[in-house]
């Protein structure tokens, strides 16, 4: 019986440090595609949200930065867009049924500046800036491992930018990031946890 017991904790152990390396990490950035084509993946509204369309991806500005892999989209293939208007930007990430303890990381670099939701949930907002070219630099980095703010299914990335001129009817604007998403596996928690449920039994059973 001794060599079932050390069976028992044995495998025990490895489902539960197997928690880790079975983890997926979820990779979105904005800029899918080549210049001058739109991003497949993030869509993009000036009119509120009631309509939605795919992102335009712009030969980039001169006097911006950009994130590493990823670039920088826009409403308008010329990089410009509406003066004194929030445009919303949305992807969507899915998350399986079964996975736990998921957490959110986005660096985000806009013109003029940017707020970030998570399924309708506020995650981070940028100062509004106040030196041209209007943009904050570096990134924003923003971040949650808030559990309610996931979904079982499909998730919503919205990022709000708002694109302020006083002088001009259209002026640049965009954004440019890139957010990675880890949740967390949880069936082999729930196995190994099972598991050492039931060595603690047979043990009780064996001091009676």
């Amino acid at each position: 019986m001794k060599n079932h017991v050390r069976s028992i904790l044995v495998v025990t152990a490895l489902l539960v440090s197997t928690t880790g390396i079975n983890a997926q990490t979820i990779t979105l950035v904005s800029g899918n595609g080549p210049i001058g084509t739109r991003d497949p993946n993030t869509v993009f509204s000036i009119d509120n949200g009631v309509t939605f369309t795919n992102a335009f991806i712009p030969t980039p500005n001169g006097l911006y930065s950009s994130i590493p892999g990823a670039n920088w989209i826009s409403v308008q293939a010329d990089g410009n867009g509406p003066s004194n208007t929030t445009n919303i930007y949305r992807t969507s990430f899915t998350l399986a049924v079964g996975f736990t303890g998921p957490s959110l990381s986005i660096t985000i670099l806009a013109d003029d500046q940017a707020v970030v939701f998570l399924n309708g949930h506020f995650v981070g907002a940028q100062p509004f800036p106040t030196s041209l070219p209007n943009y904050n630099n570096p990134p924003s980095v923003f971040s949650t491992s808030n559990a309610a703010q996931f979904l079982t299914g499909q998730n919503v990335l919205e990022i709000r930018c708002f694109n302020q001129s006083e002088a001009f009817p259209t002026n640049p604007t965009g954004i440019d990031f890139s957010a990675v998403v880890v949740p967390e596996p949880s069936a082999f928690i729930l196995t190994g946890t099972g598991l050492a449920g039931l060595f603690l039994t047979y043990r009780r059973r064996r001091k009676a």
